[in-house]
């Protein structure tokens, strides 16, 4: 058995429930036991363990202020998941990461500003 971490790369919307199959839910234990819903904000998916409920099971802090689960939630924020490279550019190819909903919109704002910028003359790759 192997846990989410090591997979978490790789899922996707049509193969994340049968690879989690064999996955503890990193808050109950309970194995294989996930679903899915939509995130009407940025159209994606995430995961939700249909066992006790926990949503976005990616992380328990956020990579961009290193807060927790627990702290984000007595603010009144929750942990999203990030798409490291442009989504509408590359989809699910390549690594997603735990952001806070504060962390994920300046995260947002400055992958679309490099992308303006490498527009640019003379700044192109």
């Amino acid at each position: 058995m192997t846990d989410l971490a090591h997979i978490k790369d790789g899922l996707t919307r049509d193969n994340a429930l049968e690879r989690l199959r064999e996955i503890p839910c990193s808050s109950c234990g309970t194995i294989g036991d996930f679903g899915t819903y939509d995130v009407p904000a940025n159209n994606g998916v995430a995961l939700e363990c249909l066992s006790c409920g926990r949503r976005n099971a990616c992380g328990d802090y956020c990579y961009g202020c290193g807060r927790t689960r627990e702290e984000l939630a007595r603010m009144s924020l929750v942990l999203t998941v990030h798409h490291t490279r442009p989504f509408a550019e590359h989809g699910e190819q390549y690594a997603k990461i735990p952001l806070c909903s504060v962390c994920h919109e300046i995260v947002s704002g400055g992958q679309r500003l490099m992308a303006r910028l490498v527009k640019l003359p003379g700044l192109s790759r």
